[in-house]
């Protein structure tokens, strides 16, 4: 920046001065220097100690790192901000992720902190809140035996009014019985929602496990008081907020629409109390796609608030649990009660899902799925490559197939050949 410069901008808000600036623009340019100047919010200089001066003034706010570095800004490229009500709000129970033990324990400490949180909300007409892990009860870790997550786990603590945890992964929720009642589940003979799965007790009722978020959202738009209100949204968002900016986040993806919480955002980013730019996705699922498809079209820009949040990206949920090309172990399949051969499910017609992908592509969105088996991942390889062949040449979009536990070389080549 030239003096000239110096002039027009007037002296900085803030000087960081004697640091070690490092930064990687997106052309590989590399930048090493030893003072910021910020003004408005905004960068007005990169360089030398000696540089800096000119942006001193009387009121200039000079931090003299002593030789710390300072990077830019991290991003997020995962994230669901809908849930940081679950992870700030509530019945907490996210801690708990950082080992395992038997099944029991983590009945008994959830039952526990649902007995603490009911004490310390008498009158609340719902008990909300997350992060369990199915691994805790499937078998799948550490040698431990079968312990299935019910509604009778929960309805020992909380009967007289709807419970509703959702697991940190977000694809699993476990409902109380009062819960299910007023969704009108608590019998026999209920069919399953396509998208998803209710899972039955030995008595043919659910047993309050549903999985998979069309079934999940289709059960809890069924029950009063089973989703969170904008002020706990609002006030989990700024709590949310707070630990990414400590933590140096200041870009995120968000991969989980929900209109009320995508309203919610936009306001917060319109009212300043945004901490980050966001770019958000709309979900679309395969019985409701071309529903979902065109309500995406029509409110592609309701949520753009100035560069802090906009929603340009379609999501597709493709496998929940993981869709193989080979078939699970037998011992896993006897374990988790599916039938000897089970390769996961594929949650989408392939021919539904690859009109889909392309007519996102050609609305304009960004696509986005999930797939983590090698199957999932092979089919959305297939998918996006034709959306991009027919619809998206010149590889504007920025496609991306998220999670790819497993993937086959053929695969690799497939995603390279089309940009993904």
């Amino acid at each position: 920046m030239t003096q000239n410069d110096v002039t027009r901008t007037g002296p900085a808000d803030r000087v960081f001065r004697n640091a070690k600036v490092y930064s990687v623009a997106l052309d590989d340019t590399l930048t090493r220097a030893e003072a910021v100047a910020v003004k408005d919010g905004k960068i007005v200089y990169v360089g030398t100690n000696e540089g800096a001066v000119s942006f001193i003034g009387e009121k200039t706010v000079v931090t003299d790192c002593k030789g710390c570095t300072i990077l830019p800004g991290f991003g997020d490229g995962h994230m669901h901000l809908a849930y940081a009500v679950n992870r700030f709000g509530g019945v907490r129970i996210h801690d708990l992720m950082k080992d395992y033990r038997e099944p029991e324990y983590y009945i008994k400490e959830i039952q526990r902190r649902i007995k603490a949180y009911l004490e310390e909300h008498p009158d609340t007409p719902s008990v909300l809140g997350g992060g369990w892990d199915r691994a805790w009860f499937d078998g799948s870790v550490g040698g431990y035996p079968v312990r299935p997550f019910t509604r009778h786990d929960l309805d020992a603590v909380v009967s007289d009014r709807p419970a509703v945890l959702d697991s940190y992964c977000g694809h699993i929720c476990l409902f109380n019985s009062f819960a299910l009642e007023k969704a009108g589940l608590l019998r026999t003979g209920v069919e399953q929602i396509p998208g998803g799965e209710i899972r039955m007790g030995e008595d043919g009722i659910p047993d309050g496990f549903v999985q998979e978020t069309a079934a999940i959202y289709a059960v809890k738009e069924r029950i009063p008081g089973s989703s969170w209100g904008t002020k706990e949204k609002h006030e989990a968002l700024t709590l949310c907020f707070k630990d990414m900016a400590k933590e140096g986040i200041t870009i995120a993806t968000d991969y989980m629409y929900n209109k009320d919480s995508y309203e919610l955002f936009s306001q917060m980013a319109k009212d300043g109390e945004f901490t980050l730019r966001v770019s958000g996705s709309f979900l679309v699922y395969d019985q409701t796609a071309e529903e979902d498809l065109r309500y995406a079209v029509e409110h592609m820009h309701d949520y753009d608030a100035d560069d802090l949040m906009k929603t340009d990206a379609v999501k597709f949920f493709l496998d929940g649990n993981l869709a193989l090309c080979e078939p699970y172990p037998p011992e896993f399949c006897e374990a988790m009660g599916w039938e000897e051969g089970f390769r996961g499910d594929i949650l989408w017609d392939e021919e539904n899902f690859k009109k889909a992908a392309a007519a996102a592509q050609k609305a304009g969105f960004h696509l986005h799925v999930h797939a983590m088996g090698d199957r999932a991942v092979d089919v959305a390889a297939d998918a996006f490559s034709y959306a991009r062949e027919t619809e998206d040449k010149d590889k504007t979009k920025r496609d991306v197939i998220i999670h790819i536990t497993l993937i086959k070389d053929e695969t690799k080549r497939k995603m390279a050949k089309a940009g993904l």
